[in-house]
């Protein structure tokens, strides 16, 4: 139709419409759930992130703590309905309650919590990543920004590390970064909601660790000084968020009647404290060359941040329309207060260990925050007023060849190359932590849920029969996580002070306190957190302690009031040596050694706590190399090193003050199956210098052969005298099975059956000393070999040009060739096989000179070869 004069009609006026009283809540509602470009990218990081923190424990579970014992028993005391319970059932106090509750809540009443301790913290660790990549993509102008700064994070080895262990830091760390998230939401917009936002999750947060108290001092200081309203105003929101954040600990400590746990001093001066954060931090920025072959794919992130660039409609929005320093000012100051609080507990000594790595974590995603924030004011800086985005969110190209620009992109290849770095790191720990024998050093106690517990003998029997009401272990780990039970695991009961060893009165005053009818399950080579008092061998001999499985990594034993041990060795021992039944000691130190039926016994008396802090040493010398074991014929002695209480006890020991006085100390230590020449003894100090060591020989059969041939006179008159008479004669004499120089040697590269003195029919040189003394035997002894032809000599590799001396020096200690038995003393010294010139032995002491010494020819037929096959070796 047309108008009148055939024009088109008039367009009616359109009707007013209603404004969108509902629009803008939906478009803040909808930008939350929006799956555009971006959204999908933090997404997929969140989920790749979660993914690496799970693939650490794919060989190994989760990585367990002490810390993580105490989580898990209360876990599952709370799943038994036992409440907040320890899992030796005294209170809980020592944490706040929610990371055990969030444990408890994760099983959905199904699994164990120790099933869920990665999956959840892996989870914690990936929501991590999302909330603080969606918070600066709403807060930084730069794209490449935006998505550089998710991947770091999704990377990180301090938090995918964190992830890894079972313990409370990746739920502090999420409920940290929303409670800063929502507060930086209220400075900007002044919502009630943000603010209510804030409070409950520090309360969370403070629900999960104590230094929660810096959040809240963080986010409290944060309002008070909020600019743009009077002070009064600030106030009301102020206490708000202190009354909601405050309250639900404030409830918690009145519960438990106690602050922060146990404290205890810690050994650390204000330097090193300050000096191990330092570390600890700057160890974030290192830089992995291993990463350097994945520097291509890290050259990707400015090609993602520009593809990134041009999102959905409407994504510009979220785009600031001004720089703002305040993001950085609300992290970083959460991460100065944290700092600095942590500085004053580890001052304090509220804490347990001193310095740890973990709790310096939280600080990381504060300071990753607070770097991209002035990063991006750099890059704004580099790319100008021109290079401002438009509404669209894309920029323009004009001056993109300027200096600005140049180092703006300089800049973005830097911080791609060190996240690729940042990428390698994270793919190393990977590969260590899934190891086939990863076992975390020096804490055997804190390994992990499958291995090294997998092939556990004393675990395997503990499943495979049933258990007791209570079971006592030196390695609650083992004892209560891997047997699934709560509230029925105890730890061992100590009485304190926790300090020095005590021995075996210790042990039956402990014993005496635990249940009639409970296990003691004691794990071999391991004291975890308790004082080196207990061992096997004390529990064997304790009243009370009936064994009932020795197995290859543990002994168990029960508990029986009337039981008594049907023989106690070391009080039998011990009367052997002092009625004169072990004889002579072999050798005389700190530690009197004697020789017991296939064993060593080792007696110091009287002896106090302090004897007995070092660790021992105890290395045998084989009679035949070949009966070392491969691995260490190239040491030349088997290595028995022990604590003192792994084979000894004290007898009768006199308690004072916790330690003990006046003591024996007496250790049995069983010979191994084969051979043994010689052994040493001693202790090791803590620079791993022996503070005092002994050597003494044990094949006294080969010394008693010689004796005895000397005795009878079929060897004549002595060759020379002196301090000690010096007898010739062929090794056969002695022994003819046995070579008495192929167990002498150090050489780690020493080969008996290539060495031109290994002779079967070498002369020996025999020092005999009828009425000998210790003190005689002190001096060294020095022994030179003068060669008929010059020829024979061994070249000299530290004489340069050759052979400066007319003989070969064989100097040597007493106990190395030598035993001291009933008052004699008689060492035997190979001679060379080639024919002797000369020989000028005796004994010197160092700044004295020689105390004596002997000059002799030998019989020209010397050394006398072997005759035939029977007299051969």
């Amino acid at each position: 139709m047309t108008g009148p004069g055939g024009t088109a009609p008039a367009t009616p006026p359109a009707l007013p419409v209603a404004p969108p009283v509902l629009a803008p809540r939906f478009a803040r509602i909808a930008g939350i759930v929006r799956f555009d470009r971006f959204t999908l990218f933090l997404l997929g990081l969140a989920g790749l992130g979660a993914a690496l923190a799970l693939s650490r424990g794919l060989t190994h579970g989760p990585a367990l703590h002490w810390d993580s014992v105490t989580y898990l028993g209360v876990a599952r005391n709370l799943l038994a309905g036992a409440g907040f319970l320890d899992f030796d059932g005294s209170l809980y106090y020592l944490w706040p309650p929610l990371y055990p509750a969030a444990l408890a809540a994760a099983t959905l009443g199904v699994l164990d919590p120790l099933q869920v301790a990665g999956p959840l913290n892996a989870l914690c660790f990936g929501l991590t990543v999302f909330v603080a990549g969606r918070f600066l993509d709403r807060r930084i102008r730069s794209p490449f920004l935006r998505v550089w700064a998710p991947v770091v994070l999704a990377f990180s080895l301090p938090l995918g590390e964190m992830a890894w262990w079972a313990l409370s830091e990746p739920l502090f760390i999420l409920l940290t970064t929303l409670a800063l998230i929502h507060a930086d939401g209220y400075l900007e917009n002044r919502r009630t909601s943000s603010l209510l936002g804030a409070a409950v999750f520090t309360a969370l947060a403070w629900q999960t660790r104590y230094l929660g108290i810096a959040l809240a001092a963080a986010v409290g200081l944060l309002l008070l000084l909020a600019p743009g309203a009077p002070f009064r105003r600030r106030l009301r929101p102020a206490a708000l968020f202190g009354l909601v954040a405050g309250l639900p600990t404030a409830l918690w400590l009145l519960r438990i009647g106690s602050v922060v746990g146990n404290r205890r001093s810690v050994d650390y001066a204000t330097g090193e404290i300050l000096g191990d954060m330092a570390g600890f931090l700057s160890g974030w920025a290192e830089f992995d060359p291993s990463g350097w072959p994945l520097a291509g794919a890290a050259l990707l992130l400015p090609a993602g941040a520009v593809f990134l660039r041009g999102r959905a409609a409407g994504a510009a929005l979220r785009v600031p329309s001004r720089f703002s320093w305040r993001p950085a000012a609300v992290f970083g100051l959460f991460a100065v207060l944290h700092l600095g609080l942590l500085f004053v507990a580890l001052m304090a000594g509220a804490t347990w260990d001193g310095v740890q790595w973990r709790f310096l974590v939280p600080a990381y995603t504060p300071l990753l925050v607070v770097a991209t924030v002035a990063l991006d004011r750099l890059f704004l800086a580099a790319r100008g007023s021109r290079a401002a985005p438009t509404a669209s969110g894309r920029g323009g190209f004009r001056g993109l060849l300027t200096p600005r620009r140049a180092l703006g992109g300089l800049l973005a290849l830097a911080l791609s190359l060190w996240a690729g770095g940042q990428v390698g790191r994270t793919a190393a720990a990977l590969s260590r932590a899934n190891a086939a024998d990863l076992v975390l050093p020096g804490r055997y106690g804190d390994s992990f849920s499958a291995e090294p517990w997998a092939g556990s003998e004393t675990l395997r029997y503990l499943r495979e029969n049933p258990l007791p009401a209570a079971i006592y272990s030196n390695l609650t780990t083992a004892a209560y996580l891997h047997l699934g039970r709560s509230k029925d695991y105890y730890r061992l009961r100590i009485p304190a002070p926790v300090g020095p060893v005590t021995g075996r009165q210790q042990a039956a005053a402990w014993s005496g306190g635990a249940r009639e009818g409970a296990f003691v399950v004691w794990f071999r080579n391991w004291s975890g957190n308790w004082p080196r008092d207990f061992g096997t061998a004390t529990l064997q001999v304790t009243p009370g302690l009936e064994p009932i499985a020795e197995l290859a990594d543990g002994v168990i034993f029960e508990v029986r009031r009337g039981y008594r041990p049907l023989s106690d060795p070391y009080r039998r021992a011990y009367d052997s040596i002092v009625s004169g039944g072990a004889g002579e000691p072999l050798a005389r130190s700190v530690f009197d050694l004697y020789l017991g039926d296939d064993s060593l016994l080792l007696l110091r008396e009287p002896c106090v706590s302090d004897d007995l802090r070092e660790r021992f040493l105890l290395h045998h010398f084989p009679a035949a190399p070949e009966s070392l074991p491969r691995h260490r014929r190239e040491f030349g002695f088997e290595n028995r090193d022990f604590p003192f209480f792994e084979f000894g006890v004290v007898l009768d020991p006199e308690a004072r003050g916790g330690e003990f006085d006046s003591g024996k100390c007496l250790a049995i230590l069983p010979l191994p199956r084969f051979e043994v020449a010689r052994v040493v003894v001693g202790q090791w100090a803590e620079g791993r210098a022996p503070t005092w060591q002994v050597i003494t020989r044990l094949d006294f059969d080969r010394f008693r052969a010689a004796y005895d041939a000397i005795a009878s006179g079929a060897r004549g008159a002595p060759a020379a005298r002196g301090a000690f008479d010096l007898y010739l004669y062929p090794d056969r004499d002695a022994d003819p099975g046995r070579d008495p120089d192929h167990d002498l040697d150090h050489d780690p590269g020493h080969d008996p059956d290539h060495d031109p003195d290994h002779d079967p029919g070498r002369a020996m040189l025999a020092y005999l000393d009828e009425n000998c003394s210790p003190e005689e035997a002190e001096a060294r002894f020095f022994l030179h070999v003068y060669p008929q032809s010059p020829e024979d000599l061994p070249p000299d590799p530290f004489a340069p040009g050759g052979r400066p001396r007319p003989f070969e020096n064989r100097d040597f200690d007493f106990p190395d060739l030598g035993v001291r038995r009933e008052g004699r003393c008689l060492a035997l010294a190979p001679l060379p096989s080639w024919r002797i010139a000369r020989i000028r032995t005796g004994q010197w002491v160092s700044g004295e000179g020689e105390s004596w010494s002997a000059d002799f020819a030998p019989p020209p037929e010397l050394p006398p070869k072997a005759e035939g096959p029977g007299e051969s070796r």
